[in-house]
């Protein structure tokens, strides 16, 4: 018995103090006994859903990120060397893409981004966001509905 008082004193002596560290105005030094507390600051960084996930965005360029989705949000995969390729296309200009990206992929979902200079886009034209995936020899595999180019510095748009 004395074992275990002594076992769950230990254990609840950290609970304890902990609300004095954590709370404490002052950061200095605390005595427990034998034993000197210092207390430690913790670092915490929060990042905004819409900040790029890895690295910063240059000054005045977009990005777009998201996933490429089965309409029915079903697991597909596709054979080596299959390149995905996401498009932003000028609706009055069909045949005109300013920026395209590819990139390889082996199975849906399948996440992408794109980061591009809005000085590609001519003012007051509509654009939209397609993607395609192409096997090796170059058959079209898989085709995402064309959407709407999010007018957001950041955006996230999933293509079906």
């Amino acid at each position: 018995m004395k074992f275990f008082t002594n076992t769950l004193r230990s254990a609840l002596l950290p609970a304890a103090l902990l609300p004095g560290l954590l709370f404490s105005a002052a950061h200095a030094q605390n005595r427990a006994g034998s034993v000197i507390l210092s207390p430690v600051l913790a670092q915490i960084t929060l990042t905004p859903v819409d900040a790029a996930p890895s690295r910063d965005i240059p000054t005045g360029w977009h990005e777009l990120r998201g996933q490429l989705r089965t309409a029915t949000n079903t697991r597909q995969n596709f054979p080596a060397g299959t390149q995905a390729t996401v498009t932003i296309r000028d609706t009055t200009a069909p045949d005109r893409a300013p920026v395209t990206v590819r990139f390889p992929v082996s199975r849906l979902p399948a996440p992408y981004q794109v980061l591009f200079n809005p000085v590609r886009l001519q003012r007051g034209h509509a654009y939209t966001v397609q993607a395609t995936l192409t096997s090796p020899t170059g058959q079209t595999l898989w085709k995402s509905t064309p959407a709407p180019l999010p007018a957001t510095p950041r955006a996230v748009l999933n293509l079906r």
